[in-house]
């Protein structure tokens, strides 16, 4: 209920459904893989980081204004590169017949995933939602934590202990994005004004980047390491 309500989402099934006989299957199932993904990685953040018992009304009406607001200025925030890609995907679905509101919903599912972290260090740290949001996505990239989060993703071949490993540390990774988030809004800084001032320790991280990116194959012990570094920049 809570995530139903945080995004909004019972419009988008229902818009879905809608397609039923006008929309080839495909296109209808990579809709509701996508609003699927989205609700699912909710769910499982909020029984992870909110306070039990779970205040369902209070807890959506607080991350429900916070996801609608990030919704709105999404491109506004994002890196160019993703700002382009949404904005590809949402016309792509949109000249397949999709409804506008719907595209749109569907193809910023993946950023939107960020929306409780972004929600989280926004309350944190007293700052704008839109604000926090473009730090959050500054320091993500400026990290290559996307990056990091979609190699433990890949994954997911492996036994069950090695994906739920993997799984901690995506957890993980998001977990330090949002402390790290926060600490820049709380001091009204910018992804690069914070990465400038730990030049040194930004550096290392990124010649670390560099090796694992040149790796032929990735593993939980890399994936270790860097989600430590990551760690350790927290205390520069």
């Amino acid at each position: 209920a809570v995530a139903r309500e945080t995004f909004d989402l019972r419009a988008h099934w229902a818009g879905v459904e809608s397609l039923d006989g006008r929309a080839p299957w495909p296109l209808q199932s990579e809709l509701v893989h996508a609003l699927r993904a989205l609700v699912e990685h909710s769910i499982l953040w909020f029984l992870r980081n909110r306070p039990h018992p779970l205040d369902c009304r209070a807890t959506a009406a607080l991350f429900g204004a916070g996801a609608r607001a990030l919704l709105a200025g999404l491109d506004s925030i994002l890196p160019e590169d993703e700002r382009a890609a949404v904005a590809a995907r949402k016309a792509a679905l949109a000249e397949k017949g999709v409804p506008e509101a719907l595209a749109r919903m569907a193809a910023a599912a993946g950023p939107l995933c960020s929306a409780c972290c972004i929600v989280e260090a926004a309350e944190r740290a007293g700052a704008p939602v839109l604000e926090t949001g473009r730090a959050f996505f500054g320091v993500g990239r400026r990290l290559g934590l996307d990056w990091l989060r979609d190699r433990a993703r890949s994954l997911a071949s492996a036994g069950l202990w090695q994906r739920q490993a993997a799984a901690a540390i995506v957890d993980d990774l998001y977990d330090r994005q949002t402390e790290l988030t926060a600490h820049i809004v709380e001091r009204a800084g910018a992804a690069e004004d914070w990465a400038a001032e730990r030049a040194e320790a930004v550096a290392r991280h990124a010649h670390l980047l560099d090796d694992l990116r040149a790796q032929p194959r990735f593993d939980l012990a890399m994936l270790a390491v860097a989600s430590r570094r990551v760690r350790d920049l927290l205390r520069q």
